[in-house]
């Protein structure tokens, strides 16, 4: 059809073929176009799209966002490496950490979580750490602590009223 030019290359040390180069070539209109030849002569047929008609073909359909746990997963497959065991111990303090916190926003102990495992990774680079699990529950301990710290401290009222003097 001439819509592809292969160009074989040859090693120039011992004339051996290496690597086809594939060329595209320019679209040109065809020979029975150029000659006002009727199309459907040579067994083609035109395709008449009517304008109400819906011409979006867009097959692509988005990616199912990822749970966390893929997420935490990913994190530490591409930082520390693919250990399953060490993988379920840090998701299984992470669990631990925020079973009893069901009435604050799971997105954020989420992103607390990713942050202090984050912090727990990038701190086996500085110093030798022995047992990641626990160095990450202490983070993740102490982050927690001051989110709630932070929301009691937003959420108190103060006092309006005045108290009696005894």
């Amino acid at each position: 059809m001439g819509i592809v030019n292969i160009l074989p290359t040859k090693r120039s040390s011992m004339m051996q073929q290496t690597v086809n180069l594939v060329q595209i070539m320019p679209a040109e209109p065809a020979e029975n176009e150029k000659r006002g030849q009727d199309t459907t002569e040579n067994g083609e047929h035109e395709v008449n799209i009517s304008p109400k008609t819906n011409t979006n073909t867009n097959t692509y359909q988005p990616a199912a966002p990822l749970t966390f746990y893929q997420r935490f997963k990913s994190f530490i497959s591409s930082t520390i490496g693919e250990d399953q065991p060490l993988i379920s111990r840090l998701f299984g303090v992470y669990k631990e950490q925020t079973a009893i916190l069901t009435a604050y926003d799971k997105d954020d102990l989420e992103n607390i979580a990713i942050s202090a495992l984050h912090i727990a990774v990038m701190s086996t680079k500085n110093r030798r750490i022995r047992n990641l699990p626990g160095f990450f529950n202490g983070i993740i301990s102490r982050m927690l602590d001051r989110c709630i710290r932070e929301v009691i401290q937003q959420e108190s009222v103060p006092l309006t009223e005045l108290l009696p003097v005894w």
